[in-house]
């Protein structure tokens, strides 16, 4: 069990360190290709911010282990609402939100959500739900690049930046990004084993919690420093990438599977805490109590989580 939840744990860093180095590195790459960088931009934010997910739910379809796609981004989506913003509101005592930053992107947060209960309710989440899903994803990132929500990046390569490194960090990233991905994947089916708990819950909750950590440290930090909407908008970008993209991807390799505890329990807790979202910044703030309301929403989801499980 201890070797197990060190290479579950080890596996996650490096799974987020590689992600960092392979966005860092394509952007570059991008620009001394003369790539327009709009295009190089609009992909990669997409990627640079579910990079995890994305990997983590790759090796579980091509692993036959569909059943954790749904989960993870559900328990994803679940804890960046209640934990990462309610732990944010907690430590900054309040969160100022401006709405009409908002309020183009709160709809497809909405429609990413409906879109997830639709595909779910069969019990399966099927390449037609996926192609629809991806075709969501591209109408949002168009209206990013629109609305001025992602920078064009335009600028030349630093002199001193070396593009043979670059080149190098970009393949060893993919390497280091395929090997950590496989084996968080098996780490967190021997666990699942050992504790006689479904994959399902593990990765509602474990891996959920940690591919969602890069989303608490941004948020955080970007609150603190005033950027209040920043640490909002990452929270509700990174929903409607996991919600579209994350299951688009891995559903068009293969149908997902989804278990009654993702279809009776936890997409119904997502939703809730979408809706408390929403409730909570029609004020234009989340207060420290709502923060606090929040964090007990994720204490209560997770120990329901294990003592299904159990």
């Amino acid at each position: 069990m201890i070797f197990w939840t060190i290479v579950f744990v080890a596996c996650l860093v490096l799974l987020i360190k590689c992600s960092d180095f392979f966005v860092d590195s394509s952007l570059i790459i991008g620009k001394s290709l003369g790539i327009p960088q709009h295009i190089v931009g609009i992909t990669l934010v997409a990627l640079g911010t579910s990079m995890p997910e994305l990997a983590s739910s790759v090796v579980s379809v091509l692993t036959d282990k569909s059943e954790l796609v749904m989960a993870t981004v559900v328990g994803s989506n679940t804890s960046n609402i209640f934990l990462v913003l309610g732990l944010t509101a907690v430590f900054v005592r309040k969160i100022d939100i401006t709405i009409s930053e908002l309020k183009g992107v709160l709809p497809f947060l909405i429609l990413s959500t409906i879109w997830i209960i639709i595909g779910c309710f069969d019990g399966s989440f099927g390449r037609i739900d996926a192609c629809i899903a991806l075709v969501l994803m591209v109408v949002f990132l168009g209206y990013c690049v629109r609305s001025g929500m992602i920078d064009d990046m335009e600028g030349e390569v630093d002199a001193n930046i070396n593009i043979s490194k670059q080149w190098l960090i970009f393949f060893i990233s993919i390497v280091g990004i395929s090997l950590s991905a496989t084996y968080l994947i098996k780490s967190l089916e021997e666990i699942s084993i050992i504790l006689k708990i479904g994959g399902d819950i593990i990765a509602l909750s474990a891996l959920a919690l940690g591919t969602s950590l890069p989303e608490l440290a941004v948020t955080v930090n970007a609150a603190k420093k005033g950027k209040q909407s920043v640490a909002v908008g990452n929270i509700v970008g990174s929903n409607i990438f996991n919600s579209l993209m994350i299951v688009g991807i891995p559903a068009l390799i293969q149908p997902l599977t989804i278990t009654e505890n993702i279809t009776h329990f936890s997409i119904p807790v997502m939703v809730v805490a979408t809706m408390l979202f929403l409730f909570f910044i029609i004020d234009s703030k989340i207060t420290f109590k709502e923060g606090i309301v929040l964090v007990l929403g994720y204490l209560i989801f997770i120990g329901w989580l294990f003592t299904k499980g159990g």
